[in-house]
């Protein structure tokens, strides 16, 4: 009878594992990047007044959805609509007014536009050139530390990038840029300075966000 009572034990709690395989009780894997159909994010832009040092709202808003999927050269990619309202004069320091779209994919951590060209990669460590000139190279490269970000959509722990400029002699230029992504979420905040100049003159924030 105990023999019996043990085997049936036994066949119940495969039973129960299987079930949390193959049932809903096991989420769906969640993207880094928060790339899924339906999520949805509002950006806000802040700029740098240099003639009183304060930061100011531009008034321009991107309001960013993930509407579907589309293969490119038999890749899946999500199609990232973006509508961009407040740009009255048309700063080229923000997009345009209208709607964009964009084609984007997640790879082994990187985030790839359709022609696979890394737009983030949240464990490559390295320093990369990507941009350089008679003036000197404008690098990137992701920190090992996490940061800490506040934002008007919330507090969020960070993969922080670094984008900064160096002289054609090695030496760092004055400014710092700071591209912020949060784990399941994307990206929040992403700062864009005058390589001469240590304060960003704009600042782009995570302003709210729908994300499942």
């Amino acid at each position: 009878m105990k023999n019996i009572l043990f085997i049936f034990l036994v066949i119940l709690f495969s039973c129960s594992s299987s079930d949390d395989k193959i049932g809903n009780r096991i989420p769906e894997a969640s993207s880094f990047y928060g790339l899924k159909i339906g999520n949805s994010w509002v950006y806000k832009t802040d700029r740098f007044s240099f003639s009183d040092n304060q930061y100011y709202d531009s008034g321009i808003i991107d309001s960013v959805s993930v509407i579907g999927i589309e293969n490119i050269f038999d890749n899946d990619y999500f199609v990232i609509e973006t509508i961009t309202s407040g740009n009255s004069i048309g700063s080229a320091y923000g997009n345009l007014n209208g709607v964009k779209y964009e084609y984007l994919r997640e790879s082994e951590g990187a985030l790839l536009n359709e022609n696979n060209e890394v737009i983030f990669d949240n464990d490559d460590f390295t320093e990369k050139i990507i941009n350089q000139g008679n003036w000197g190279a404008l690098y990137e490269r992701l920190v090992e530390e996490m940061a800490n970000v506040t934002v008007p959509a919330g507090e969020f722990v960070c993969y922080d990038r670094h984008r900064y400029g160096r002289t054609p002699d090695g030496h760092l230029m004055p400014s710092l840029d700071h591209e912020y992504y949060a784990e399941g979420i994307g990206l929040i905040y992403d700062s864009t300075s005058w390589l001469v100049e240590e304060n960003p003159f704009v600042i782009k924030k995570l302003d709210s966000y729908s994300v499942r």
